[in-house]
């Protein structure tokens, strides 16, 4: 039987200034038997990571947790590489309908990413053998996210329905969620229902406790 595996290639940042933000999103490998599932790819700061990246390692597939620029701008290389992504179908359609004060849905996307490149889901399915996709609604209109079990351990990735370990003291989220409602309710689903928990912008969340982050910062 085969055993999932992870990596985060990229741990998430949350950083912000006064004129904006400079967090990277959480980028994750998991392996399950022949398949290697890239779990959302950044923005154009990572660019050239996420080249490296797929050189690297043999990408299977790409889960894009859902559009907000930070978590999709470098989705067109795996489209030239002619590898499938899979998108909750409501963050497809939201595309046609984005909110006026919605700054951080990347509108261009259906410019850049042909419809035949997708993969859309409705609901949760097993994108592997032992990887299950969920939706986890509420930061976004179709925000979804990839669990899976490790003996008796249940891990989620969860993106950006968890961002940080901060959102384990159910604090207002820092961006306007779609959905606040459902973001609430999601997160108390994650926080109740999870041992490990990969959040959006930060390192492995163990049982309520922050693993190491052991991003190097440079000096430019």
């Amino acid at each position: 039987m085969a055993v999932v595996n992870y990596k985060i290639l990229i741990v998430g940042l949350p950083y912000k200034t006064d004129v904006g933000s400079l967090g990277y999103s959480s980028i994750v490998l998991l392996n399950d038997g022949k398949d290697s599932i890239l779990f959302d790819v950044g923005h154009y700061a990572v660019r050239a990571e996420i080249i490296r990246i797929m050189k690297k390692y043999k990408i299977t597939k790409v889960f894009l947790s859902h559009l907000h620029y930070d978590h999709c701008l470098n989705a067109d290389l795996f489209q030239q590489a002619k590898i499938k992504l899979y998108l909750n179908r409501k963050e497809w359609q939201y595309l046609e309908k984005i909110r006026s004060n919605d700054i951080y849905t990347f509108c261009l996307f259906k410019k850049m990413i042909r419809r035949k490149s997708l993969i859309l889901f409705d609901g949760a399915f097993n994108i592997t053998k032992n990887i299950r996709a969920i939706e986890t609604i509420g930061h976004t209109a179709g925000h979804s996210s990839l669990t899976f079990d490790k003996g008796r351990l249940r891990y989620i990735v969860a993106g950006d329905a968890i961002k940080t370990p901060a959102d384990l003291a159910e604090i207002e989220p820092d961006v306007p969620p779609y959905n606040l409602k459902m973001f609430k309710k999601t997160r108390r689903y994650i926080i109740n229902g999870y041992d490990i928990i990969i959040p959006g912008h930060a390192n492995v969340i163990k049982q309520g406790s922050q693993s190491h982050n052991s991003i190097k910062l440079k000096r430019f």
